[in-house]
């Protein structure tokens, strides 16, 4: 962490020093702790299958952030964040603030957070996913055809946080409209809100998450609602078990206009040394319009060269239900297209699979 103090200090002798004093006073009251933060993960990758194929560089929720925090004298915490995502395979930084921008307050009741930031329930997700941001997201199969797909950040959104712990916690979370920037702004008349709410308990082994989000207003375009159930258990030092389970209602298109979906997960961790660890997970869903669907397997392992440096293999395999044109490499990242963009065009209801060796690395 740094330090951000108002004024600038210059060498000075005799009353030219005495002067500058009343003014460094209140600089040193108003310290800001600040970081600069990010993460770097690149890997080279080979894509496959439903007649096509390919390789690629792919850039694994690289980004670049700015967190900064200053307590007031009564205890209270102001705090503000700006990330953005860097795309490092297309020498692109993409939007700036494209993932988050946000002012908040924290305190022993919670954190208040108001701006741009990820909805909780896409946190809920994220927390049970092995393979978060990289090949083998479980996004490729949980987001699939939805729309809305419900892993999306809530613009013009006011989050209140429990504190972590063990115990009980609430996650709520509000975005008073969640149309495009270039649509009508949301003080027009808020045509699309959406709201989220999660609550989580926690043993010293055991955390369970239940979570709810819904996207709502007088459109009535790309509404829809999720619920997501997640736990963890760590047995022993060396083994965690991860289970998943996630009910949507009218949010998966299909020819025959929205319909609902169950999905479920499965995953696990084992670690093999200190700086070892295999990891896998298995991803079903399936739209109760018939032919809609797939199933996914990840396995791989990760060797931790310290404790910002991680190298790491793995390999995903994707079946689709006869009308799906899923992939395993798409989702929560910047890499190769999905399956049904032009020029690619997979075969309806075909296995794809992908091999990926990566680095990571976090400052």
């Amino acid at each position: 962490m740094g330090v951000i103090r108002t004024g600038r200090w210059r060498p000075a002798s005799g009353w030219r020093l005495l002067a500058a004093l009343p003014l460094l006073a209140p600089a040193t009251a108003l310290a800001v702790d600040w970081d600069v933060y990010g993460r770097l993960n690149l890997s080279i990758e080979r894509y496959s299958g439903g007649g096509y194929g390919a390789w690629d560089l792919a850039s694994n929720s690289s980004r670049l952030g700015f967190a900064a925090e200053h307590e007031l004298e009564t205890g209270l915490s102001v705090l503000g964040e700006v990330e953005q995502q860097i795309a490092f395979n297309r020498g692109d930084g993409l939007e700036w603030a494209s993932r988050s921008a946000f002012l908040g307050l924290r305190e022993s009741w919670g954190t208040l957070r108001l701006g741009y930031m990820n909805s909780a329930v896409k946190d809920l997700r994220g927390s049970f996913d092995l393979f978060s941001g990289e090949m083998g997201d479980s996004r490729n199969i949980l987001r699939g055809e939805h729309s809305p797909h419900f892993d999306s950040r809530f613009p013009a959104g006011v989050r209140l946080t429990t504190p972590e712990g063990e115990g009980w916690g609430l996650d709520l979370h509000y975005s008073f409209d969640t149309q495009d920037e270039d649509d009508n702004p949301p003080a027009d008349d808020n045509e699309r809100q959406a709201y989220a709410a999660v609550v989580d308990y926690q043993w010293p082994a055991l955390r369970l998450a239940l979570g709810t989000e819904r996207f709502f207003g007088d459109e009535g375009e790309d509404e829809g609602e999720v619920f997501r159930l997640g736990a963890e258990w760590a047995i022993g030092d060396d083994w965690t078990l991860i289970g998943f389970g996630q009910r949507s209602k009218e949010a998966w298109d299909t020819d025959n206009g929205q319909e609902d979906a169950d999905g479920y997960g499965l995953g696990l961790r084992h670690r093999l040394a200190d700086d070892l660890e295999l990891r896998g997970q298995y991803y079903a869903i399936d739209a109760d319009a018939s032919g809609h669907g797939g199933r996914m397997a990840v396995i791989g392992a990760v060797f931790h060269a310290d404790e910002r440096t991680r190298l790491y293999v793995t390999y995903a395999n994707l079946n689709n239900d006869s009308d799906s044109q899923l992939v395993p490499w798409y989702h929560g990242r910047v890499a190769g297209p999905e399956g049904n963009e032009d020029g690619v065009d997979l075969d309806a209801g075909s296995s794809t699979w992908a091999v990926a060796s990566g680095v990571r690395v976090d400052f």
